[in-house]
């Protein structure tokens, strides 16, 4: 009967695992909403990266080395890249 042990424990292991992504699962649901509606982008926001010291973006502030100090967020987009 010794040998059946280690299936018993794999077994009990498995079904654990399984017990414990399933609440984790149920719980993680509770706070979810999709991104995506179905049906268009509404709602979504762009945000990029700083552009580089190359890069001419008016309106944009720059540090004392070139560099830009800020994104270019939501709503905030003087470069037109994003329809959103």
């Amino acid at each position: 009967m010794r040998h059946d042990v280690p299936a018993v424990m794999t077994f009990s292991r498995g079904l654990l695992v399984g017990v414990l992504l399933g609440v984790m699962t149920i719980h993680a649901q509770s706070g979810w909403a999709p991104l995506w509606n179905g049906t268009n982008l509404d709602g979504w926001t762009t945000w990029i990266r700083q552009p580089e010291p190359s890069s001419e973006v008016p309106g944009l502030k720059r540090d004392a080395g070139g560099s830009y100090t800020e994104p270019i967020g939501s709503g905030r987009d003087p470069l037109k890249i994003s329809p959103l």
